[in-house]
């Protein structure tokens, strides 16, 4: 009888061992898929067109979390709130593949440098992620990639005919949230930091961007007025020419 007990003991633990090994196999399986499942849902590819180039930008997930915080989430049958992280899920372009719109052949592929703009890319908020404009005035689109979710600062490349490449224009790239006038020709810039604020005017001239006139605001140390200095250029200089008091609103 001893003997038949441990026999009847060793089978029922061969077979819940199988069964263990079996479960942990399928618990690991759901795991892989689950997380190649993630993998793919975590990538896109945004297609845009002006009708002259189609550019195709692959779009990943980023798995770290953007102006993350912990919060409680009331627990069901628990006395305890458990702690939960949220926040905003960002996403990263990765190369941006440009095609001619007529023969759709290969003309060129862009690896941007590091960039996060806020997950998911979709066609309502895709072109204000990726612009396609004239920057430079030459009557050809150039292009702009958002590479901040903080700040609105752009990589920049410009069109260049002769060779039908974009080419990438690291002054461009410096703007701050740039604002184009196509009837002026002109590009403006804001810079807003706490106690001083910039609108700066920038023209093509001489084949690059110079800046033609500041106007600043500065907040003064009474803490009740403010400066306004208006700077343009001038024999080839940029020149103060007038300074101005005014009560801070």
């Amino acid at each position: 009888m001893k003997i038949a007990k441990f026999v009847t003991i060793k089978r029922i633990s061969k077979i819940c061992m199988t069964s263990t090994i079996i479960s942990i196999r399928k618990i690991i399986l759901t795991a892989l898929l689950a997380a190649s499942i993630s993998v793919l849902s975590a990538q896109t590819t945004v297609t845009i067109t002006d009708g002259q180039f189609i550019y195709r930008l692959s779009v990943q997930q980023l798995q770290n979390i953007h102006y993350k915080q912990t919060v409680q989430k009331p627990s069901a049958g628990k006395s305890k709130n458990q702690a939960m992280e949220i926040g905003v899920r960002i996403g990263t372009v990765t190369s941006i593949t440009i095609l001619n719109a007529k023969d759709t052949n290969r003309k060129q592929v862009i690896i941007p440098g590091k960039n996060e703009t806020i997950w998911p890319w979709t066609n309502s908020n895709k072109e204000e992620r990726f612009i396609m404009q004239d920057m430079n005035f030459d009557g050809n689109n150039d292009i702009r990639l958002l590479n901040s979710v903080d700040k609105f600062t752009y990589y920049c490349w410009v069109y260049q005919p002769t060779t039908g490449q974009f080419v990438a224009d690291t002054i461009l790239s410096k703007f701050v949230n740039p604002q184009f006038d196509q009837d002026q020709k002109l590009v403006y810039q804001n810079v807003d930091l706490p106690n001083d604020k910039k609108t700066q005017l920038y023209q093509y001239i001489n084949g690059k961007f110079t800046l033609i006139e500041e106007d600043e605001v500065s907040d003064n140390s009474d803490g009740k007025t403010s400066t306004i200095t208006v700077k343009r250029l001038t024999g080839g200089k940029l020149q103060e020419i007038s300074k101005t008091q005014i009560p801070k609103n």
